[in-house]
C-alpha cells in the first residue's frame, strides 16, 4: 500500500468505523479519481476518491455532485446505489457506493449493444433540470462546443514549444475547426429546437458494467453529466464502438440510428462535433500530462486525417 491507501485505511476504520476492513486498488480509465474496494464485515463497496494528481478536475463533477446525482438516479437503476459521502473528513473528499458484480463490457454483440442503448433510453427519459443539479456541461447549441474547441486549441498553445512541427500542425487543426464551425452553425436552429434530455456523457465500455445477477448493464462513473442534444448518447455510444466486433462503422451508424430512433441529421452533426473535441482533446491531454503525442507529422495523426475528411465531406 501507498501512503494514501494508508491514510484511507487509517480513516475509514477510525472517523467512519469500518471493522474488519480490506482495501484494494481498483482499475479503470478514471484520470481524476481513484477507485478502492472496500471490503468489510462481508460487504463490498466500491470507495471513490478525488485524485490529487488528476489533470482535468477543474472539467468533471465533484466528488459531492456525483454523490447528489446518483442519488437522483438511484430509482431508476442505472448507476451503482450509493452508501455515503464525505467532502471534508479525509483529505480529499470521499465517496461510498455499491459494488457491482461484473465485468466491464468487453465482448461486444448486437444483444449486449442493444442492452445498452435501453439503457440510455433510461437515462434519457429520467426528467432532471438545472434547479434539481448544478450541471456543468450543456449540449443545447454548437455555439458552446465551437466556443470549446477553441478554448482547448489555445490552452494546447500554452503548453507547446515554438517550432515549424507545432506550427503545421495548429494550422492544420485551425482549418479543420474553421470548417467544422461553419457546419454546424448553419444547423444551430435544428438542434436549439429540440427538447433538452438528460445526459450520461463518458459512454464507453470500461464505464458500463454488465451485471452477473441482472443480465444487463449498468453506467458508473458518473463524473460526467450534461442535458441537451438528444443525438449525443448515441454519437457517442457509436463512436465508443465502432472499432469492436466485426460491423463496419457505417453499419453500426445505420444500425444505432434506426435502433435508438434519433435524428439522422442531428446524429451526424454531432459526430463531427465529437470528433473535432476528441481530436483536440487527445494531443491536448498528451500535453498536459507531458506526454508525447501519437504522430510525428499532422498527416499521421488519424484522428485529425478522419475528421478532416469528414468535415470535408460536409461541406462538399
Amino acid at each position: 500500500m501507498n501512503e494514501l491507501e494508508n491514510q484511507l485505511l487509517q480513516y475509514l476504520t477510525e472517523k467512519r468505523g469500518f471493522s474488519n476492513v480490506s482495501l484494494s486498488r481498483l482499475g479503470g480509465k478514471s484520470s481524476n479519481h481513484l477507485n478502492f474496494l472496500l471490503q468489510t464485515e462481508g460487504k463490498k463497496y466500491v470507495c471513490r476518491v478525488s485524485d490529487p494528481t488528476g489533470f482535468n478536475a477543474e472539467n468533471l463533477t465533484s466528488i459531492t455532485d456525483e454523490y447528489t446525482i446518483l442519488k437522483l438516479v438511484e430509482p431508476f437503476g442505472v448507476g451503482p446505489a450509493v452508501h455515503s459521502v464525505d467532502p471534508e473528513g479525509f483529505s480529499v473528499p470521499v465517496l461510498i457506493e455499491e459494488f457491482l458484480e461484473g465485468e466491464a463490457l468487453k465482448i461486444v454483440t448486437f444483444e449486449k449493444l442493444s442492452a445498452v442503448l435501453r439503457l440510455m433510453k433510461k437515462v434519457e427519459n429520467i426528467s432532471l433540470t438545472e434547479d434539481q443539479f448544478p450541471f456543468r456541461y450543456s449540449y443545447r447549441s454548437y455555439a458552446a462546443s465551437i466556443h470549446g474547441w477553441n478554448r482547448r486549441l489555445e490552452d494546447a498553445k500554452k503548453l507547446l514549444p515554438e517550432n515549424d512541427f507545432w506550427d503545421t500542425t495548429l494550422a492544420a487543426f485551425k482549418e479543420v475547426i474553421h470548417k467544422a464551425s461553419l457546419v454546424l452553425a448553419e444547423h444551430e436552429s435544428s438542434l436549439e429546437a429540440q427538447e433538452p434530455v438528460f445526459i450520461y456523457n463518458d459512454i464507453h465500455g470500461e464505464n458500463i458494467i454488465w451485471s452477473d445477477t441482472k443480465e444487463e448493464p449498468i453506467f458508473i462513473d458518473w463524473q460526467k453529466v450534461s442535458r441537451g442534444d438528444p443525438a449525443f448518447m448515441p454519437a457517442v455510444f457509436a463512436l465508443a464502438f465502432e472499432s469492436d466486433g466485426e460491423f463496419s462503422r457505417e453499419k453500426l451508424f445505420s444500425w444505432v440510428i434506426k435502433e435508438y430512433g434519433t435524428d439522422q441529421r442531428l446524429f451526424h452533426l454531432r459526430i463531427l462535433e465529437r470528433e473535432v473535441a476528441n481530436m483536440l482533446w487527445v494531443v491536448w491531454a498528451a500535453l498536459k500530462q507531458k506526454k508525447e503525442v501519437p504522430f510525428k507529422q499532422v498527416e499521421e495523426y488519424d484522428r485529425y486525417v478522419r475528421t478532416r475528411e469528414l468535415v470535408n465531406n460536409f461541406s462538399a
